[in-house]
Protein backbone atom coordinates (compact mmCIF):
# COMPACT_ATOMS: atom_id res chain seq x y z
CA UNK A 1 0.00 0.00 0.00
CA UNK A 2 1.46 3.34 -1.41
CA UNK A 3 0.08 6.75 0.45
CA UNK A 4 0.54 10.13 -0.86
CA UNK A 5 3.31 12.64 0.99
CA UNK A 6 3.14 16.22 1.51
CA UNK A 7 4.29 18.59 3.77
CA UNK A 8 2.80 19.47 6.71
CA UNK A 9 0.44 22.32 6.76
CA UNK A 10 -1.40 24.63 9.60
CA UNK A 11 -4.51 23.09 9.89
CA UNK A 12 -2.52 19.16 10.11
CA UNK A 13 -0.49 20.47 13.46
CA UNK A 14 -3.47 18.87 15.87
CA UNK A 15 -3.42 15.39 13.52
CA UNK A 16 -0.38 15.39 14.07
CA UNK A 17 0.29 15.52 17.54
CA UNK A 18 -2.45 12.71 18.39
CA UNK A 19 -0.73 10.50 15.86
CA UNK A 20 2.61 11.23 17.52
CA UNK A 21 0.82 10.52 21.04
CA UNK A 22 -0.83 7.42 19.71
CA UNK A 23 2.48 5.49 17.88
CA UNK A 24 4.61 6.45 20.98
CA UNK A 25 1.95 5.39 23.31
CA UNK A 26 2.47 2.20 24.18
CA UNK A 27 6.90 2.15 23.29
CA UNK A 28 8.84 1.04 25.92
CA UNK A 29 11.35 3.90 24.99
CA UNK A 30 9.18 6.75 24.62
CA UNK A 31 8.93 9.38 27.57
CA UNK A 32 5.68 10.61 26.42
CA UNK A 33 6.60 13.68 25.68
CA UNK A 34 7.69 13.11 21.53
CA UNK A 35 4.68 15.18 20.66
CA UNK A 36 5.88 17.53 22.66
CA UNK A 37 9.08 18.21 21.54
CA UNK A 38 7.97 18.19 17.64
CA UNK A 39 5.35 21.06 18.94
CA UNK A 40 8.05 22.76 20.23
CA UNK A 41 10.37 22.84 17.72
CA UNK A 42 7.93 23.78 15.46
CA UNK A 43 7.43 26.87 17.72
CA UNK A 44 10.77 27.46 17.26
CA UNK A 45 11.03 27.26 14.44
CA UNK A 46 13.31 23.73 14.49
CA UNK A 47 11.54 21.75 11.70
CA UNK A 48 13.39 21.37 9.07
CA UNK A 49 11.41 19.07 6.68
CA UNK A 50 8.07 18.52 8.16
CA UNK A 51 6.40 15.98 6.15
CA UNK A 52 2.97 13.58 6.44
CA UNK A 53 1.22 10.69 5.20
CA UNK A 54 -2.31 10.42 4.44
CA UNK A 55 -4.70 8.19 3.16
CA UNK A 56 -8.37 10.02 2.48
CA UNK A 57 -7.50 12.64 4.31
CA UNK A 58 -6.80 11.06 7.44
CA UNK A 59 -3.17 11.16 8.08
CA UNK A 60 -1.16 7.76 8.57
CA UNK A 61 2.35 8.98 8.91
CA UNK A 62 4.94 11.88 9.82
CA UNK A 63 8.02 12.65 9.54
CA UNK A 64 10.21 15.43 10.61
CA UNK A 65 13.81 16.71 10.63
CA UNK A 66 15.52 19.53 12.66
CA UNK A 67 18.85 20.74 13.44
CA UNK A 68 21.33 18.93 15.56
CA UNK A 69 24.83 19.48 17.01
CA UNK A 70 26.80 17.00 18.39
CA UNK A 71 30.07 17.60 20.53
CA UNK A 72 32.07 15.53 22.86
CA UNK A 73 35.46 17.51 24.07
CA UNK A 74 38.79 15.72 22.30
CA UNK A 75 36.39 13.37 20.01
CA UNK A 76 37.29 14.33 16.43
CA UNK A 77 34.27 15.54 13.87
CA UNK A 78 34.80 13.11 11.69
CA UNK A 79 34.08 10.17 13.80
CA UNK A 80 30.53 11.34 14.28
CA UNK A 81 30.05 12.10 10.52
CA UNK A 82 31.09 8.64 10.39
CA UNK A 83 28.33 7.02 12.36
CA UNK A 84 25.32 8.24 9.81
CA UNK A 85 24.91 6.00 7.10
CA UNK A 86 28.41 6.20 6.03
CA UNK A 87 28.13 9.55 4.91
CA UNK A 88 25.38 8.59 2.33
CA UNK A 89 21.37 9.43 2.53
CA UNK A 90 18.92 6.31 2.48
CA UNK A 91 16.83 6.32 -1.06
CA UNK A 92 13.95 4.26 -2.04
CA UNK A 93 10.49 3.56 -1.79
CA UNK A 94 8.18 3.72 1.58
CA UNK A 95 5.87 1.38 1.91
CA UNK A 96 3.40 0.89 4.35
CA UNK A 97 3.87 -2.43 6.98
CA UNK A 98 1.20 -3.53 9.30
CA UNK A 99 4.36 -4.01 12.03
CA UNK A 100 4.47 0.00 12.52
CA UNK A 101 0.46 0.37 12.92
CA UNK A 102 -0.02 3.07 15.46
CA UNK A 103 -4.19 2.74 15.87
CA UNK A 104 -5.25 2.44 19.18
Amino acid sequence: MNFPIRPEEPRDVDAITELIEAAFRHAAHSSGTEQHIVRALRREGQLSLSLLAHDDGSIVGHAAVSPVAISTPGVPPEYFQALAFDGEVPVGEVRYHRAFDASA
